[in-house]
């Protein structure tokens, strides 16, 4: 009896693909709140790296501050397919997070 009841109330809660795209766009927006903050800090890392290190750690360096510089562009820009009711607009921030990571770990790697 328990387990009926179960199944009709997991039945009712059906998840739809709207609902999954609208986590994924939260999930991904979750970054925005501590952006002043990152913004800051690569401001003051852009202005106290050194120009004495190896190019491609110059390259992995600035790659991380514009990348991370530029995500909110990259968001709102995902937010456009969204708000046309386009399905997978959200790859491009995703992809732009990865990015992210990468050069934050070739950064954490070469140091």
């Amino acid at each position: 009896m328990d387990e009926l009841i179960l199944m009709t109330i997991l039945n009712k809660q059906h998840i739809t693909m709207k609902d999954t795209q609208k986590l994924i766009y939260i999930l991904l927006g979750l970054p925005m709140i501590i952006y002043p903050f990152v913004l800051l800090a690569n401001m003051m890392s852009a202005s106290g790296f050194a120009s004495k290190a190896s190019d491609l750690k110059l390259f992995v360096v600035n790659g991380f501050l514009w990348s991370s510089l530029l995500y909110p562009i990259s968001y709102l820009l995902a937010l456009i397919p969204s708000i046309k009711k386009r399905k997978y607009g959200f790859t491009v921030p995703l992809i732009h997070l990865v990015i992210v990571l990468v050069f934050f770990g070739l950064w954490a790697y070469l140091d």
